[in-house]
């Protein structure tokens, strides 16, 4: 398979933004289950305020299947029987809450290694609070993929224990 040149990787990016960005993944574990009232509500507000730091173009999470879901319905829907919450719900939860852990991913067109991808790492690393949660890990998919490559572990991953491996300061 060919890769693309710069000006076709350029295009794409520019018509794409959220499929070609690098995505910094984001862990916050709560002393408990996430998907409740307090907890959605907590994620929906830093998703809020991760999408406005600079360079972000997207958050994809739990709470962000639907840009007109308002914070008041995901949280009644967290009140809502299993059987009367719409069927994507149990997809997003598979794909963004195991045990005690809510992840995100935010979106930045910075390049994986660059300059303004760490910074923005830093940025998400310096408020850590989420509610009664703490963000455990904030690192570039990279970063991620690197440590496991390397041996290191479950970097950024769900621990067997249902917590998240615990990656910088």
């Amino acid at each position: 398979m060919a890769t693309a040149v710069p000006a076709e990787r350029d295009a794409l990016a520019r018509a794409f933004p959220e499929q070609s960005a690098t995505r910094i993944l984001v862990a916050v574990e709560f002393p408990g289950e996430p998907f409740g009232p307090d907890r959605i509500g907590a994620l929906y507000d830093a998703s809020r305020r991760w999408a406005r730091l600079p360079g972000v173009v997207g958050v994809e999470s739990i709470v962000d299947l639907d840009p007109s879901v308002t914070r008041d319905q995901y949280v009644q829907l967290t009140t809502a029987p299993a059987a009367f919450r719409p069927p994507e719900l149990a997809l997003a939860e598979a794909a963004y809450l195991r045990g005690n852990v809510a992840v995100a991913q935010v979106l930045t067109p910075a390049p994986i290694s660059s300059v303004e991808a760490r910074r923005l790492v830093d940025l998400l690393r310096q408020d850590r609070a989420v509610g009664d949660g703490r963000i455990t890990a904030a690192v570039t998919r990279a970063v991620a993929v690197l440590g496991r490559v390397a041996g290191i572990g479950r970097v950024a991953g769900v621990g067997r224990g249902g917590g998240v491996d615990r990656v910088g300061g």
